[in-house]
């Protein structure tokens, strides 16, 4: 799925986009479980999420979707499908392991249609706990979205202006491909 188009809405339709960023991690494994606690700045705030599962990445998707899902029901019809990583071999001739890692996340959403989020630094586990916060990020926003276009299709139908509410409609047709609001209200 092409997540520029719906990008571009968030900056042309939501006021107040969610952002979230890493402030630190740390990870406990085992063998068969990792736990994870992620500091994730959300606005002005600072909250400490913890979570497990099967790896870093498992446990890291399993924390934050716990933690936000409760506001933001659409991300429980998100799946983390896969994860691809490799040293960046563009970035010079002698590639070492001080090189920058390249992550890409794959998720799929209700009706398998797949999208990538990647990132990019020196640390496997940074970038990894970095892109998984950037696609929740991104999931997060599609609901607020889906949300703010919803209300103004419905005031367009309600003022009699079909041809806004066309657009509105096209709109949502694009954001509804992201994943499943059903339960949206």
């Amino acid at each position: 799925m092409n997540t520029d188009i719906i990008v571009q809405y968030f900056k042309e339709f939501l006021t107040n986009q969610k952002s979230l960023e890493l402030v630190s991690y740390q990870l406990l494994e085992e063998p068969g479980t990792s736990k994870i606690e992620i500091s994730v700045k959300d606005g002005d705030s600072i909250s400490t999420i913890t979570g497990t599962g099967v790896g870093m990445i498992d446990a890291g998707f399993n924390s934050l979707v716990g933690h936000y899902s409760a506001e933001f029901g659409s991300l429980n019809t998100i799946a983390l499908e896969d994860v691809y990583f490799q040293i960046d071999h563009k970035a010079r001739r002698d590639v070492s392991f001080k090189s920058k890692m390249e992550m890409k996340l794959e998720f799929s959403n209700h009706c398998k249609d797949r999208t990538w989020f990647s990132g990019r630094t020196k640390s496997l586990g940074y970038t990894g706990i970095t892109v998984l916060i950037n696609a929740i990020e991104f999931y997060i926003n599609c609901e607020l979205l889906f949300k703010r276009v919803k209300f103004l299709f419905n005031d367009a139908e309600k003022r009699k202006r079909p041809d806004v509410a066309s657009k509105y409609k096209y709109v949502l047709s694009k954001i509804v491909e992201v994943t499943n609001y059903q339960t949206i209200a």
